[in-house]
C-alpha cells in the first residue's frame, strides 16, 4: 500500500522538513502538510480555529506522521497537536531527530516517549536518514487502526476499501 505521509514540524525547521518532503517525494510517497512558512504564517493569523482546521485537512489523507525534531520542537504546541491528533485518527508516528546532538539527548527521548510511546525514534546522522529514510517508512506496518479510525475506508462487506487512499 501507498503511504501518505504528513510532515510534522516547527516552522524554524522549514529547510530540514524540505530536505525530508524532497527525499520522499522522490521515492514515491505522498507527501502533506508541508507549506510554505509564509502560508502558515497567514494561516495562523486567523486564529486557532483556522490553524486546526488546516492541520486537519493536511491530515486527512495521511497514514504516516513523520515528526521533524529541530532546536525548539520540543516547544511547540501545534506540533504536539500533531502528533495527538494523528495517533487519534491511526497514523503511525516516527520521530526524526535533526537537532545537533550526536545521539538523543534524554529530554528528545522523554518527549517521543511521553507523545508517543511505541513510535520509533531515529537520529537523521546517525541512523543514515539521507539514505534509509524510505526504509523506515516502509518497516511500518499500518494497522487496522487507520480504518477504525476511518469508517470511509470500509465497504459494505466490512472489508477494508483502498479506493479513498
Amino acid at each position: 500500500m501507498n503511504k501518505n505521509i504528513y510532515l510534522s514540524y516547527k516552522c524554524d525547521d522549514t529547510d530540514k522538513a524540505c530536505m525530508i518532503k524532497n527525499q520522499l517525494i522522490s521515492q514515491g510517497f505522498g507527501v502533506q502538510g508541508f507549506d510554505d512558512t509564509i502560508d502558515f504564517y497567514a494561516i495562523k493569523h486567523q486564529g486557532e480555529a483556522a490553524v486546526i482546521a488546516w492541520i486537519e485537512s493536511q491530515l486527512f489523507d495521511s497514514d504516516v506522521t513523520i515528526v521533524v525534531l529541530g532546536q525548539n520542537t520540543l516547544e511547540s504546541g501545534w506540533v504536539e497537536l500533531e502528533i495527538k491528533q494523528s495517533l487519534a485518527r491511526g497514523n503511525q508516528v516516527i520521530f526524526v531527530n535533526m537537532r545537533n546532538e550526536t545521539e538523543h539527548s534524554s529530554l528528545v527521548k522523554d518527549y517521543c516517549a511521553t507523545l508517543a510511546s511505541e513510535a520509533p525514534l531515529y537520529h537523521w546522522q546517525q541512523d543514515q536518514g539521507a539514505t534509509d529514510l524510505h526504509e523506515w517508512v516502509d518497516q511500518l506496518e499500518l494497522t487496522d487502526a487507520i480504518f477504525l479510525n476511518r469508517p470511509d475506508l470500509y465497504n459494505n462487506q466490512n472489508k477494508f476499501s483502498l479506493t479513498a487512499f
